[in-house]
C-alpha cells in the first residue's frame, strides 16, 4: 500500500521538523512514465479510468499542498502523469538526461492527473 504523505509529515513527531520532501525515481533512468495508456485502454472500464484520475489528482493535490517544500529530482524521462508529478513539486532539478512528453495530446486527451 502507498504512504500518504501528506498525514505523514503533518501529524508524525519525528517528521515535525522536516523542511523539504524530495520526489524521485527509484533507479536513475526516469523520473515518472504515469499510467500505461494501452493497458488503460484494455483493461480498465471508464469507472476504473475516473476513479484512477481522482485517486491521483487527490494525491497531486496533497503534494502541492504540503507544509514542506518539494523538489522533483529528474533523471531520465518524465513522461505523461510523471510530467504532472513533476509539475506538482514546487520546485524541479533535472540532470542532462531527462526529458518530458505527454503523450496524451497525440490522442486528443488532456491531461488527467492534474
Amino acid at each position: 500500500p502507498g504512504v500518504d504523505a501528506q498525514t505523514t509529515l503533518k501529524s508524525d513527531a519525528e517528521f515535525k521538523d522536516t523542511v523539504a520532501v524530495c520526489v524521485k525515481g527509484s533507479d536513475g533512468t526516469g523520473f515518472c512514465s504515469g499510467a500505461d495508456l494501452a493497458v488503460l485502454k484494455d483493461s480498465f472500464t471508464k469507472e476504473d479510468g475516473i476513479l484512477m484520475c481522482y485517486f491521483m489528482q487527490d494525491t497531486l493535490y496533497r503534494l502541492r499542498n504540503l507544509p514542506q517544500v518539494s523538489v522533483a529530482a529528474i533523471e531520465g524521462f518524465a513522461v505523461g502523469g510523471g510530467t504532472e508529478l513533476s509539475l506538482s513539486c514546487d520546485y524541479r532539478v533535472f540532470s542532462h538526461s531527462s526529458w518530458f512528453h505527454m503523450v496524451q495530446i497525440k490522442m486528443g486527451l488532456t491531461t488527467g492527473w492534474g
